[in-house]
This record gives structure tokens, C-alpha cells and sequence, in this order.
């Protein structure tokens, strides 16, 4: 069993889980009123309250963007496909022109390979995500969810690297 972490809160009406490194919707009003706006809003509420095939099938219709493509592979990873979720993030990487978008992508791709089970490659990618953040000097909330991420792969180093399963 692993250590959780602390949570970190993400924005209005929602966290990143210290247990999953997942973000959670923490007040279902809230985050709506925050996201009504947003072409993505239905998929990101399926996906983030744990329906990834009812968001894949949304996401299909919707535009190609960068974004689109990393909620698809935040699905895949859900239903645990996650070389179909690596591919995507590291197609994106190969097209990325701007370091605070790569450094998401590290981020996330990073939590594909945590699920996966390949822990040093998920600690290497948390590890540059925190470093592209820090060296941008984005926002603290911004670095905070990375040195999240970074700091759970540190405290669980040992644990993880004796266990083939994470918890879910």
C-alpha cells in the first residue's frame, strides 16, 4: 500500500488527490459555474467522476486540439489502456511548442506511467515538469501540483518499486 500525500486544491470545485494524484470534483455547483463555459465542460465531468467511456465517446465529436487529445489519453489511462494514453502524450510532446503546455504534458504523461506500473519514468517525468515550472516561474498553485506529484513519487520510491499495483 502506498503513502498518500496532501491534497492540493486545483481551482474552484475541484483538488488533486494526494491518494491518486487525480483530480476530484470537490463541490459539483461550483465547478460548474466555473466551467459551463468551457466546449470540454460534459467530457472533463465524466471523466474526473469516473465515466472515462462516456467522456471518450463525447471527446470523439469534438474538435482536434491539444486538450481534446490529453483527455482522451486521461481516458485510456481510466480504462487502463495505457500504451494507447502514453502514445498520445508523447506524440504531443514532439509537437509542443510552449513550455508551460509541455510541462503539463510531462505532468500528466507522468501519471500514465505511474499507473502503468513504470515508476522511475513516471519520476523522471514529474521531475521535469517540476523543473520547466519552476524554471517558467508559472503561478505557485501551478508548481504546486507538480512538486504534488513529485513529492508522492518520492515518498512511495521504495514501496512502488516492490509492488506491481497502485492504488486506485
Amino acid at each position: 500500500m502506498f503513502q498518500p500525500i496532501y491534497d492540493i486544491e486545483g481551482g474552484l470545485g475541484w483538488m488533486i488527490s494526494g491518494r491518486t494524484l487525480l483530480p476530484e470534483i470537490t463541490d459539483h455547483t461550483l465547478f460548474r459555474e466555473v466551467f459551463e463555459q468551457d466546449n470540454l465542460f460534459v467530457p472533463l465531468e465524466l471523466l474526473w467522476t469516473g465515466y472515462p467511456e462516456q467522456a471518450l465517446r463525447l471527446l470523439d465529436k469534438k474538435p482536434v486540439s491539444t486538450r481534446r487529445q490529453a483527455l482522451i489519453a486521461d481516458c485510456f489511462r481510466d480504462l487502463e489502456r495505457y500504451p494507447e494514453a502514453e502514445q498520445i502524450y508523447r506524440d504531443l510532446l514532439k509537437n509542443v511548442s510552449a513550455p508551460c503546455i509541455e510541462a503539463t504534458l510531462h505532468q500528466h504523461l507522468g501519471k500514465i506511467l505511474l499507473y502503468a506500473g513504470d515508476y522511475q519514468s513516471a519520476l523522471d517525468e514529474f521531475r521535469q515538469s517540476l523543473t520547466l515550472r519552476k524554471s517558467l516561474g508559472v503561478a505557485p498553485e501551478i508548481i504546486a501540483s507538480s512538486q504534488q506529484a513529485y513529492d508522492f513519487m518520492k515518498l512511495n520510491t521504495y514501496q512502488m518499486n516492490k509492488s506491481s499495483e497502485f492504488i486506485k
